[in-house]
């Protein structure tokens, strides 16, 4: 009877033991199925329409950034892979291809390019519960409320601080605002409205519409005063600064981060124009050089801060998930804890609960088509 009740009790132990073993064998089989596929990230983005050139500068500084850690073995082993959409800079057709996307594919995060876009995507994001981080968007109100959207851009206050700064040096008492008709836009000339008559100057403002190139209307309100500032994308920015100075404007120009584009400062017209900029551009910061090596390199197109915008974005991201669950929930409370980084744009300190990861922009000028950083304070 002993030696039956032994026999019972090692064959139960070999069952419970080969239980084990077929359980682990699974586990690691899913374990290495799961590593085997690829981790995807929606980004939907101007390829075509008014914003294009952002859009095809921020998709190939992802490009970059994807070969880049595929190479050195993906996320957690995973192969990361991109599905880039294009906006058209339409809200209708981000929203499209925002629902095919998450239906087909269900990316572990989105990326989006323009207010526009990303303020009609973060209701959606918050819908179904995935990070959308939003990318060359300043309107303040991308992130307000939000749980699942983030931006890694500077606001419309951090731009409008930097450009007065250097109205304040110049002394200036009268100053123009010709913007964009848009979140943007109407949000920079609000915030510059309001801090530059505080401080007892005066303010003359014109809208644009998206598809404007031609402003003699709008100029007409614009030769009297010191200095003008220009609020728009590169196409805008370009037109209105060459017809300013073709209507006589002589005082001081300035502009919004796009006025230091290869093809405005290409033009003789940009030549002393002021803007503010963030730090990429600086010969002497390595990091941001070895970037702009890579990608000029890669694609024969020159580095701009678009093509970084969309290259340390996916850095900071998939560096979040190192060594985590790389799932949406692990990077939403990555992103919500706070966290110190050091890219290519310089170290930004995220605060817990925070959700823009603001660059920190430089006032800078164009001399002889080069861009020349300004240290004014």
């Amino acid at each position: 009877m002993h030696s039956e009740l032994g026999r019972f009790l090692l064959d139960k132990k070999i069952w419970w033991v080969t239980g084990l073993m077929m359980m682990a064998v699974i586990a690691a089989l899913v374990l290495t199925q799961r590593r085997q596929e690829p981790l995807f990230v929606g980004a939907i983005i101007p390829l075509s329409g008014s914003a294009q050139v952002y859009g095809e500068d921020v998709r190939d500084g992802m490009i970059l950034a994807v070969e880049e850690i595929n190479a050195a073995g993906g996320v957690n082993g995973r192969r990361l892979e991109l599905l880039v959409r294009d906006s058209g800079s339409d809200a209708r057709r981000a929203e499209a291809h925002f629902r095919e996307l998450e239906e087909e594919y269900h990316p572990v995060c989105y990326v989006s390019v323009l207010s526009s876009v990303s303020m009609v995507l973060a209701p959606l994001a918050e819908e179904h519960a995935v990070v959308l981080m939003a990318l060359a968007a300043s309107a303040p109100g991308i992130t307000q409320e939000r749980e699942w959207v983030f931006r890694y851009w500077p606001v419309a206050e951090a731009e409008t601080t930097v450009l007065l700064s250097i109205v304040e040096e110049l002394r200036i008492d009268t100053l123009g605002v010709l913007h964009l008709d848009d979140e943007w836009g109407r949000s920079m000339f609000g915030q510059i409205r309001e801090s530059f008559v505080r401080a007892g100057g005066s303010v003359v403002g014109q809208s644009f519409h998206m598809g404007t190139s031609d402003f003699e209307g709008q100029l007409q309100c614009l030769l009297d005063p010191q200095a003008v500032v220009l609020v728009g994308f590169e196409g805008h920015l370009r037109d209105g600064l060459r017809q300013l100075r073709q209507a006589g404007f002589e005082g001081s120009i300035l502009g919004a981060n796009p006025i230091f584009s290869a093809s405005i400062r290409d033009m003789p017209e940009a030549e002393g124009t002021y803007g503010t900029i963030p730090i990429i551009y600086n010969p002497g910061f390595l990091l941001a050089s070895t970037a702009r090596e890579a990608y000029e390199t890669r694609f024969n197109r020159r580095f701009t801060h678009y093509s970084a915008n969309g290259y340390d974005a996916l850095k900071v991201l998939t560096g979040l998930l190192k060594d985590r669950e790389a799932g949406r929930n692990e990077l939403r409370r990555s992103l919500e804890q706070g966290f110190i980084y050091s890219g290519i744009f310089g170290t930004i300190n995220v605060a817990p609960g925070e959700h823009d990861l603001d660059l920190p922009m430089h006032a800078a000028r164009i001399v002889d088509g080069d861009i020349h950083y300004l240290w004014w304070k």
